[in-house]
């Protein structure tokens, strides 16, 4: 059975690539599977990889005894805030008052 897909009218860039005969190949033969030419095989394969890569370093990850202990210091009784953490909070709120005033 044909399938035939709607191309979507979109801004386009174009990325040169030089690959060994044999990748080529390769890439050819599966977007050929996926009945795909090789520009949308390598888009839809290039943007899921970026996409994984992206998430993946945007995400926290902890081991089981980092989660456990985490939720316990979440539990526990709220912790009295550093000197530098004051004095962080006393600089945002002094350039809050700042940036409203000129903003007027």
């Amino acid at each position: 059975m044909l399938v035939v897909k709607e191309k979507k009218a979109r801004e386009h860039s174009r990325l040169n690539v030089r690959l060994s005969t044999d990748i080529k190949a390769r890439i050819q033969r599966a977007a050929n599977i996926l009945g795909q030419d090789l520009t949308e095989f390598a888009e839809d394969t290039l943007n899921r990889r970026a996409i994984d890569v992206i998430e993946s370093s945007e995400r926290i990850v902890l081991k089981e005894e980092e989660y456990r202990f985490f939720l316990e210091y979440l539990d526990g009784p709220p912790a009295e805030p550093s000197k530098k953490t004051l004095a962080a909070l006393k600089a945002y709120q002094k350039k809050v008052k700042r940036v409203g005033r000129e903003s007027k």
